[in-house]
């Protein structure tokens, strides 16, 4: 095999593996989807999936520009790798903002522009601000660090040229001060917490250290040259099996539940744990399975270059960075909606896999040619590429099939809606014919909803609570929930809630629970609907107060209580 073969065979089973790291970060968010915001307990697979990519990141860029990089060509350097991430990353952000705003989850302010302006320029992992690298595409962060080890590529290459171990002590006595002073700093004022974890996870310097480790296995891969020894098929396997179990040992013993991180929380070295587990201590192990891949002959490295395989590590990074627009679409459903978890999971995959296909052939490959040729003055010919999408979307058997698998993802969770959507609407009626014995008839919320029904039970010391609506096509503001004492003081303030309806005659089923414990003997449910821009809109009948704007609920809910505690 020649060495070009041999470098699309290398390139092609390190693309391959692309696609199962961006699978496990998708499959972590959308399970979590499905079980309504509880923990899976598969976490640190996403993190370490995030790991990975930063790894290869520095691999793939050290065995393409180790030869062709100078000085002089850090420029091209810098407008290829923009090229590469931007026009993806701006389309993706404009969807999320689309669909934060439909949803009305973001108020356009001062601030909300500047997150914004922050995120466009993918700097919104580089600033310390809480929660503001997860503001509009969650996963768009990766690419925020990945843009900061972008630019201190160039210079860590040139200048590590002769001796690259220096600069390697270098980054683990930063990486090392960055979060042992995150740590120190954590330990003194609580108050450091979030904004702790947020550095030593997202922040460009701490996680330098991934790419670094990339960039030494992509310098002994070039200096070594394995791929030239004569490596048989099940040597090669073996080699692999080694690499995956290395893999598998080193996560579990990272683990939270493993000696590893429970000695440093003792210790009072959590936010270090918390780097190790998130993946610090995978990037060796991610290290060894890439330099095992880049020569390997073995069954792994084959099935990973193959064509299909190659395809689904190229559309890897858009399914990777439409994923959260997606989740955030069908978030109304699953919150509403009684949708198995793995439903949720193969819907999110599913439309995610189509959209990521389309997206690639349109708008990621077209791009980047278009600005590198812009960048060369090719004007013509850049703008040549934009013209010739409809014919590469036609001729692309594989994204034919990704439209088939988004499409029928799309009509299954349609259909799933409109099933449940008419059950909810019969168990309504049920409902509300047994509460008009009891006095209780439909209450109108202005123009935002009507309450058709309610029930309630009392379980495991939690109070549980279902309201069912017919939502109007007028809605704007957010439901709220309270619960208060006998002098109207408000003891439980439920987050707010804005309610979707899908068509018009549709139910939505709205549920509720909260500890026993937390409530006094004596209370009641209080609803409504509020906005801060057009205030609370009044309820037409029932027990009301706040000037009627107030329904008020559940008026033996102080016995039910009392009746818990005794037993």
């Amino acid at each position: 095999m020649d060495d070009k073969a041999d470098s699309r065979k290398m390139i092609g089973a390190l693309t391959g593996a692309r696609f199962f790291a961006a699978l496990a970060v998708i499959l972590v968010h959308s399970l979590r989807l499905g079980l309504q915001g509880k923990d899976s307990g598969m976490l640190q697979m996403a993190n370490n999936a995030v790991a990975f990519f930063f790894v290869l990141s520095g691999f793939i860029l050290t065995y393409v520009y180790s030869d062709k990089l100078n000085w002089r060509s850090i420029p091209n350097y810098y407008w290829a790798r923009w090229a590469r991430i931007w026009p993806l990353h701006l389309v993706c952000l404009l969807a999320a903002i689309a669909v934060l705003a439909w949803q009305s989850k973001v108020a356009f302010n001062n601030q909300t522009l500047v997150q914004i302006l922050a995120s466009l320029t993918l700097v919104q992992s580089w600033l310390p601000g809480p929660n503001w690298w997860t503001k509009f595409n969650g996963p768009s962060w990766s690419i925020s660090t990945e843009l900061g080890f972008y630019l201190a590529f160039p210079f860590l290459l040139l200048m590590g040229r002769k001796r690259f171990w220096p600069i390697a002590i270098g980054a683990v006595l930063v990486v090392g001060l960055f979060v042992g002073l995150a740590n120190h700093w954590t330990n003194q004022d609580p108050k450091w917490a979030n904004v702790g974890l947020s550095l030593i996870y997202v922040n460009p310097i701490s996680r330098i250290l991934d790419f670094i480790i990339g960039i030494w296995i992509g310098r002994w891969f070039l200096k070594s040259k394995p791929v030239e020894r004569s490596h048989g098929f099940g040597q090669s396997t073996v080699f692999e099996c080694v690499a995956l179990a290395t893999i598998a040992l080193m996560y579990f013993v990272i683990s939270k539940d493993g000696f590893v991180y429970q000695w440093m929380v003792a210790n009072q070295f959590r936010l270090v744990g918390e780097w190790l587990w998130n993946g610090g201590f995978m990037a060796p192990a991610f290290a060894f399975l890439i330099w095992v891949l880049a020569w390997s002959k073995g069954a792994l490295a084959r099935f990973l270059s193959r064509p299909f395989m190659v395809f689904l590590g190229e559309i890897s990074f858009a399914f990777y960075m439409i994923q959260n627009v997606v989740i955030q679409a069908i978030t109304p459903c699953t919150t509403q909606l009684d949708l198995a978890p793995g439903v949720v999971v193969l819907i999110v995959i599913g439309v995610s896999f189509g959209l990521a296909a389309l997206l690639y052939m349109a708008i990621e490959v077209p791009c980047r040619s278009a600005l590198r040729n812009f960048a060369g003055s090719e004007f013509k010919k850049g703008f040549s590429e934009f013209r010739a999408i409809p014919a590469r979307l036609v001729r692309s058997g594989f994204c034919f099939i990704a439209l088939i698998v988004f499409l029928a993802s799309a009509g299954f969770l349609m259909l799933e809606i409109n099933q449940q959507t008419a059950e909810l609407g019969r168990a309504a009626r049920v409902l509300e014919t047994s509460l008009a014995d009891s006095g209780f008839s439909r209450v109108t919320f202005s123009d935002e909803a009507v309450l058709v029904a309610y029930e309630y039970k009392v379980h495991a010391n939690r109070l549980q609570i279902t309201l069912y609506w017919k939502r109007m096509a007028t809605s704007q503001r957010k439901r709220f929930v309270h619960f208060f004492d006998e002098q109207g003081k408000i003891v439980q303030q439920l987050t707010p809630l804005r309610l979707y309806a899908y068509g018009s005659d549709s139910m939505v089923r709205d549920k509720i629970e909260v500890r026993l414990s937390e409530l006094p003997q004596h209370c009641k449910l209080g609803i409504g609907f509020h906005s801060g821009e057009l205030g609370t809109t009044p309820a037409d009948r029932g027990e009301r107060s706040m000037a009627g704007r107030r329904l008020d609920l559940l008026e033996k809910l102080g016995e039910e209580i009392r009746t818990v505690r005794e037993e």
